[in-house]
């Protein structure tokens, strides 16, 4: 893939992409995977303390899929299960669930912007 060869849409829809990427690289999943003393007594204050880790290392591998282009699709199911998890935890426990909603749209946005046919394969909208 050369840059020459992209659209404007595709320019626009990568750049978005990769400041999407470095934002959950450096405010969130790094937090996680440093184990920074706000993560903790977040994730402690839930009982998810011994996680903290383990949810870092699966955030940075859904950010990585999700933006390898080869591997985009799959980025893209596992953010979703991701953001989709991160919701369902927030509203099991009658908290705010607006930041993992967000993202989840963000991320079907990004995706459809950037591959048409992500997120609705059978869509005519191509």
């Amino acid at each position: 893939m050369k840059i020459k060869n992209l659209s404007t849409r595709q320019k626009i829809a990568w750049v978005l992409h990769i400041l999407f990427f470095l934002f959950i690289i450096t405010q969130s999943a790094y937090a996680k995977l440093t184990q920074a003393p706000a993560e903790q007594e977040l994730f402690a204050s839930h009982g998810l303390d011994g996680w903290l880790f383990i949810i870092g290392l699966g955030e940075l591998a859904c950010a990585v899929f999700f933006l390898i282009p080869q591997t985009m699709r799959l980025g893209l199911v596992l953010y979703s299960a991701y953001f989709g998890g991160a919701i369902m935890f927030h509203m099991s426990r009658s908290e705010d669930f607006t930041f993992p909603a967000v993202f989840l749209i963000l991320t079907w946005i990004l995706a459809s912007v950037r591959e048409p046919n992500a997120v609705l394969p059978f869509s005519k909208f191509s």
